[in-house]
């Protein structure tokens, strides 16, 4: 069992550690680590590439985080061999690790909330759709993406135990607070700049 659960993990991780928008801003002739916030993420990928590029790159950001999750769930299910929940477990934090900490950009990487919410599209989708119209909504009327993205990690786990009361696991509650609080820490320099009100706010018409 460990040896499997080593193999998903490592898939899970390379999988992850992809890093979209660098690859696709050295394609472009540009070093997306230089220009705009430096990030690695989607968010950056649209200021610094432009919409077009900013939204397959959130795209396959998210996939990232989907794709390990969802065969893992598949392929254990049918194997039998793990059990389908800690395995995908196993496959969403090490998924968000790589994006987070990619070995292909010297362990540095994007703030998790787009393969982070891949990984929850797998694991319980109705919590992503909530989640998703609240960052949504956040975003569209104050224009800072950082902070629809810690509102929508703050909200995460409540909405998954009122959303899924019927089929409520605590196994997955517990994990979808550990994806939250990390999605929260790694924002927390944004965090601190929003009071002052120094924190960058997206252009729609970029």
């Amino acid at each position: 069992m460990e040896i499997h659960l080593l193999l998903v993990a490592f898939l899970s991780y390379l999988t992850g550690s992809i890093p979209t928008a660098y690859w696709i801003g050295l394609s472009l002739g540009k070093d997306i680590t230089k220009e705009g916030s430096g990030n690695v993420g989607a968010t950056n990928a649209l200021r610094v590439l432009g919409k077009k590029w900013g939204a397959i790159t959130l795209a396959i950001d998210i996939l990232k985080g989907f794709l390990p999750v969802f065969a893992t769930m598949h392929i254990s299910a049918l194997r039998g061999s793990l059990d389908p929940s800690l395995a995908a477990m196993v496959a969403a934090g090490f998924a968000i690790l790589g994006h987070s900490f990619s070995f292909w950009i010297r362990f540095k990487g994007g703030k998790g909330v787009a393969t982070g919410a891949g990984t929850v599209l797998a694991l319980a989708p109705l919590s992503v759709l909530v989640v998703l119209l609240v960052f949504v909504l956040v975003v569209a009327t104050t224009r800072l993406v950082s902070l629809g993205s810690v509102t929508g990690a703050a909200l995460l786990s409540p909405l998954y135990a009122l959303v899924y009361r019927e089929s409520f696991s605590w196994a997955i509650f517990g994990f979808l607070i550990a994806i939250s609080l990390f999605i929260i820490y790694k924002h927390r320099q944004n965090i601190k700049r929003l009071p002052s009100g120094t924190e960058s706010r997206i252009s729609f018409k970029q």
